[in-house]
């Protein structure tokens, strides 16, 4: 299960970019074990609804193969290198 999940707002030319970080903490709750930056254009798709609120359920093996595999970065690193592609992709 996912230990945290943070929704976190960016802009880039004025207009908001928005993405969902799932975080999979490790067993001491202090490193991250796996993240998924998902963009909340494509939340729904990927999301079960619960009530009234989506709920990601990726698998936490790095071998999965879910619908999660795209957005599953294996580091910090990676999630921000992501989010500069995205914004210099925009910034032109």
């Amino acid at each position: 299960s996912l230990a945290n999940i943070g929704e976190r707002r960016f802009l880039c030319g004025g207009s908001p970019v928005e993405y969902v970080l799932g975080l999979l903490l490790d067993e001491t709750g202090q490193g991250i074990r796996s993240a998924w930056l998902v963009p909340n254009t494509e939340l729904e798709h990927v999301s079960n609804r619960k009530r009234d609120k989506l709920v990601m359920t990726p698998s936490a093996r790095a071998s999965s193969n879910d619908r999660y595999t795209p957005y599953r970065c294996g580091s910090l690193v990676q999630v921000c290198e992501r989010l500069l592609a995205t914004l210099n992709g925009r910034t032109g």
